[in-house]
């Protein structure tokens, strides 16, 4: 994006909730910052395989595959009950903090270091109406913080964000901006 692209884009401080995915080379998620593989992924690898030596049990010890198949109804349970709360913790991955917003980048404190050109994914919670928007992005910088020995400040450019997302986003930081002029108006008069 241009320079004189930019500057066509009002810039503003807000809280959103943000949640950071790294992308590979090829652009697929490798990591999501701070996450593992869901249980339920790790878990269900292995299905397939449990039910046919759960069926060749079953014809030389049928208490023993009932034990067997009883422990893996188990194990789904507490699978799907990890991934509801996985559900959960994702929403909680969102985590609010101030940035530095526009329609074509954003800049925010990290604790972990970002190398440039990094491609990474965003998911935004824009409050109070908790609207998402996506978006891929490149890492333009993520430098220590002056005087900081544990923050580092990201500059993210937005990559290819659906057309719907960026003017929510656009809406989002003109109405932002002008509940903040409206602000500073009344603490002057």
């Amino acid at each position: 994006m241009s320079s004189n692209e930019r500057r066509r884009y009002f810039r503003i401080n807000e809280t959103v909730g943000l949640s950071i995915q790294l992308l590979g080379a090829d652009g697929s998620a490798d990591s999501a910052i701070g996450f593992a593989p869901s249980a339920a992924q790790l878990i269900a690898k292995n299905d397939k395989k449990i039910e046919r030596l759960l069926g060749d049990l079953s014809q030389h010890n049928p208490t023993a595959a009932e034990l067997m198949s009883l422990l893996n109804d188990k194990i789904d349970d507490l699978s799907s009950a990890l991934a509801i709360e996985s559900h959960l913790l994702d929403r909680i991955a969102h985590r609010a903090q101030e940035v530095n917003i526009s329609a074509c980048g954003l800049a925010f404190n990290h604790e972990e270091l970002i190398a440039e050109g990094s491609r990474i994914r965003l998911e935004l919670t824009l409050y109070p109406e908790e609207t998402k928007v996506r978006s891929d992005g490149v890492v333009v910088s993520c430098e220590l913080m002056a005087g900081e020995s544990e923050n580092y400040y990201c500059r993210i450019d937005f990559l290819g964000m659906p057309s719907r997302d960026q003017e929510t986003l656009i809406q989002f930081v003109v109405q932002s901006q002008s509940v903040q002029l409206k602000e500073r108006q009344g603490h002057l008069n």
